[in-house]
């Protein structure tokens, strides 16, 4: 499991993105949003669409997507391999 979220983390901070700064908020609201209904479909096409493991909600706590997901309970989500 470490495995596949460090490779993912990894991948997503190497990826050059080219998306602009209000597709790359768009991005990662997706991603959040379906870290924390354990939508893992969503949550790859969000990831391949350029949303980042890597940021963080102040709001939330300072959580990001795969925090989210475990203390919402879906545990499920760190699992899913890019």
């Amino acid at each position: 499991m470490m495995r596949a979220v460090a490779a993912a983390v990894l991948l997503g901070t190497l990826a050059v993105s080219a998306l602009t700064a209000e597709e790359q908020g768009v991005q990662n609201v997706r991603i959040f949003k379906a870290a924390l209904e354990d939508d893992i479909v969503t949550i790859q096409a969000a990831f391949k669409d350029g949303a980042q493991l890597d940021f963080v909600v102040e709001q939330r706590g300072g959580q990001g997507p795969l925090m989210a997901a475990c203390l919402s309970g879906e545990c499920g989500v760190p699992r899913v391999e890019g």
